[in-house]
Parts: C-alpha cells; structure tokens; sequence
C-alpha cells in the first residue's frame, strides 16, 4: 500500500477529501516523462502515479482504483465512468450491479 498525492481540477479525483489517498501501487514499472500535451496529477514520491491530458478526456493511472486496498477505487471509477465518460447514469451503484475485477 502507498500513500499517493492526487492534485484537485482532475475530474478522476473529484469529491475525494483530501489530497493524499490510501491507493494500491504494485507495478515495478513507472514513467519517466510525459508527452508536452499531458499533464501530472498524481505522484507516490517520484514516481508519476496519475496523468491527464491537458485538453482532451484521456487519463492514465499507475495504481489500481478496482481493488479493495484502494480506499476511493469506487469513487473514482464512478467519476470514470460519469464525469468522463457518456455513460448513463444508473439508479443504484451501492453495491455495483456488475462484479468489480480483483
């Protein structure tokens, strides 16, 4: 488990208290730079954790949001799939009504 530092404005993070969340990081690998047009969001240490681009709707994310251990892993694949995404909004997401991977 680390501690990651999520910036506020990325739509992935929106609603979430505070700006340090309890994320799973479990990938050796990890990006060095970032293309001009995107943009950090996210950092564990040094280590690049989230990206946005600075004008279109693509996001990356290094840690795992569907997994238990990431304290708001709901929260933001909710925003994903709402603020993000044309996805219709669903009358009950308490629990999901499809199987989150593990």
């Amino acid at each position: 488990m680390n501690n990651k530092y999520l910036f506020a404005g990325c739509p992935l993070f929106s609603g979430l208290g505070p700006k340090h969340e309890e994320v799973l990081l479990t990938h050796g690998d990890s990006v060095d730079r970032l293309a001009t047009d995107l943009e950090v969001v996210g950092m564990s240490g040094a280590t690049v954790a989230a990206f946005q681009h600075k004008d279109l709707p693509i996001y990356g994310v290094q840690f795992h949001p569907e997994v238990d251990l990431t304290v708001n892993g709901r929260r933001m694949i909710r925003n994903f799939l709402y603020q993000v995404t044309v996805t219709p909004r669903l009358t009950n997401m308490d629990p999901f009504p499809f199987p989150l991977p593990h």
